[in-house]
């Protein structure tokens, strides 16, 4: 008995230290992203950081979204910790910038966590691919750091799913899956279907000791939100019916870019290439071992596929259960395949298959058309932070540029004017002109460069080769724009003509033009 508990318990260290080399590992490959900082989608600023900064500093630029109401606090508000330790350990610096990707990478990471627990309660072995599988596929990597709600609420379904079916369904494990399937809700209402198909698997038939304790977590974790939004000031929930009424019933998204109702099988045949087919296979597989992610996945792309303003990001649930339910299918297969050519070569098998699976992912995502992946919209970050470094910056003119394609004041984290010459004004050299006493920087596209008033000299530009700009359905589809440039002239900014420009106050614009 002694001998039992003993191996027991060193098969439990063994297991603690493999799982957490593991996330180590995960961790290092999405910390890698940070060198080259990127916004995969403007939502990330405008929707998250940029109102994380407005909370904690008192100035940005606010979207749409906020001024309807129509967005939670909650994730801007768990932004903004780390955010105010970042300015506080080095205030001035980046940190601030740095510390929140940070938190959304060990949110990330947490997935591989998830995969491990689910693999487990099948053998080991499920456990030790999922997570490596996990660890190292592509689109967990690039998409880690960028605060946005569907990767927050994927890390989210992944650990409720992982407590709700990856071991035994106590009461604390269920009122925790319940608080982490409300989160997921709060972060991503649109996960609510598939959030629904997870509860109820999880739920079954027992009332009282599965479905009472999930919904007593997920009450408590509704009452956190409904807190927040009474801090800010907001009606509990309001945000959520906004967004129906402005998405759904007045079909605001739509303006935003329609597809046809298959465009999501060409985004996934995009993402995975020549692996679907033999992804799919293996999730299907693997989803005989969890329907309730299997079903919850499929639910999931078949509503969003009756969406008409469709982005890859919207199924990120979808690809990220489908992946991890792939990897505990592979494992099935080599189990059946070892069985037939025998139970030794089963180790090597399994080297194989996760030796393909890296190569996989290096493969898919190393194609240039995953180059916007990586590399979305850097340029146009580099330009703001190089701004942000001149201690003389007193007023950015963009001629032509839509805000959102810039880090906002997040980056540029200094209260200066920052002015759009927008598609309103249709002679945009004469307007830049006029008002260029306003401003001692523009920003402008190389293609655009004939509209800088005289005076400006050019700093220098950043090619956005690779980079998509404008549409966000495939995340191959580059814009045209072909580099963002910076001119400056000497001399300070001029107090009269910047209060005749504030017309064109980036927040004024907006606001003016339903933005």
């Amino acid at each position: 008995m002694h001998g039992t508990i003993t191996t027991s318990r060193a098969r439990a260290r063994t297991s603690a230290l493999v799982v957490a080399a593991i996330v180590a590992v995960a961790f290092a490959l999405r910390a890698t992203t940070l060198a080259r900082p990127s916004i995969h989608h403007p939502d990330e600023i405008y929707q998250y950081l940029e109102a994380a900064h407005r909370y904690l500093f008192g100035y940005g630029v606010v979207p749409w979204e906020y001024r309807v109401g129509m967005r939670s606090w909650l994730l801007p508000l768990l932004l903004s910790g780390p955010m105010a330790l970042g300015n506080l350990i080095a205030p001035g610096g980046t940190i601030y910038l740095l510390l929140p990707r940070l938190a959304m990478i060990a949110a990330s990471t947490t997935i591989v966590g998830s995969a491990w627990t689910l693999g487990a309660r099948v053998s080991r072995t499920h456990a030790i691919c999922a997570a490596i599988v996990a660890a190292t596929w592509y689109e967990f990597i690039a998409l880690a750091a960028h605060p946005l709600g569907e990767t927050t609420g994927l890390a989210s379904a992944c650990a409720a799913a992982a407590l709700a079916f990856g071991g035994r369904q106590d009461a604390k494990r269920m009122a925790a899956a319940g608080a982490l399937l409300a989160l997921t809700c709060v972060l991503r209402f649109q996960y609510g279907p598939a959030v629904l198909v997870l509860a109820a698997f999880a739920g079954g038939r027992d009332r009282r000791g599965r479905w009472l304790p999930m919904a007593a977590g997920g009450a408590a974790m509704l009452v956190v939100s409904a807190a927040v939004d009474l801090a800010f000031g907001a009606v509990p929930f309001f945000w959520l019916l906004e967004n129906v009424r402005q998405n759904i019933v007045l079909d605001k998204a739509a303006g935003f870019g329609t597809s046809p109702v298959t465009a999501y099988i060409g985004v996934l045949g995009n993402m995975w290439s020549w692996a679907s087919v033999p992804i799919v296979i293996a999730a299907y597989i693997g989803g005989r071992r969890f329907p309730a992610l299997f079903w919850a996945a499929v639910v999931h792309f078949a509503l969003h596929s009756l969406i008409a303003h469709k982005e890859f990001r919207f199924i990120l649930l979808t690809s990220g259960f489908a992946i991890i339910l792939a990897a505990i299918g592979t494992v099935d297969l080599i189990d059946r395949l070892a069985a037939r050519v025998g139970r030794p070569r089963r180790v090597v098998l399994l080297s194989v298959s996760m030796i393909v699976w890296i190569a996989v992912s290096i493969l898919l995502g190393a194609r240039w058309e995953r180059r916007p992946l990586w590399t979305a919209r850097s340029a146009s970050l580099a330009t703001f932070t190089d701004l942000r470094r001149d201690p003389a910056l007193c007023g950015i003119g963009l001629i032509g540029v839509p805000i959102s394609e810039f880090g906002g004041y997040t980056v540029l984290h200094r209260q200066i004017p920052i002015y759009m010459i927008d598609r309103r004004y249709p002679r945009q050299r004469q307007a830049a002109a006029a008002f260029a006493p306003a401003y001692d920087s523009i920003i402008v596209t190389s293609m655009r460069a004939g509209d800088v008033p005289a005076g400006f000299t050019r700093a220098g530009c950043r090619s956005t080769a690779g980079e998509y700009i404008g549409n966000y359905t495939n995340p191959q589809d580059a814009g045209s724009i072909s580099a963002i440039c910076l001119y400056r002239r000497p001399g300070r900014c001029d107090a009269r003509t910047q209060r005749q420009a504030t017309p064109l106050e980036v927040n004024r614009v907006l606001a003016d033009l339903g933005m």
